[in-house]
């Protein structure tokens, strides 16, 4: 089981991590962008995830993780503290700051601490832009733009 507490204390050790209340119960953000957030009775945190990530944790154990109202199909998990493991709110919280912060600042921290401690290997950095579609050509890609080749 795991307090608030507990996860206020790691989510404040991410890299330039600070606490705002927001929506009457504290958030969690780097550089102004929202990774975490605990309920406002303590008894669950919802957490920055990609859908797959949700996916897979709600399959492996759904009294604890379940998808976070409203956010929830961007990946966003709520994560039940007093059922979940410990040790992955841990690892979901070092997911969840590393799709929110800055690239510059993700290589920073993996350069100060060679061994990051997440199950799951390099982070993936959260999609900004929609990929180009394959079928579209690179100079109709610049016309569609209005930028001539």
């Amino acid at each position: 089981m795991m307090t608030v507490e507990q996860v206020r204390r790691l989510a404040l050790e991410m890299p330039e991590a600070y606490e705002q209340e927001t929506w009457g119960h504290p958030t969690f953000r780097v550089r102004g962008a929202i990774f975490a957030s605990t309920s406002a009775d303590g008894l669950v945190a919802i957490i920055k995830a990609s859908p797959l990530d949700q996916a897979e944790l709600i399959a492996s154990n759904p009294t604890a993780y379940s998808k976070a109202d409203y956010f929830g199909r961007f990946g966003w998990v709520r994560v039940h503290l007093a059922v979940a493991d410990p040790r992955e709110i841990g690892e979901l919280l070092e997911e969840g700051w590393r799709r929110a912060a800055p690239k510059r600042m993700i290589t920073a921290a993996d350069s100060a601490d060679p061994a990051p401690q997440s199950r799951r290997g390099q982070s993936r950095p959260a999609r900004r832009h929609k990929p180009t579609p394959p079928s579209i050509p690179a100079q109709q890609q610049h016309a569609r733009r209005g930028r001539g080749v």
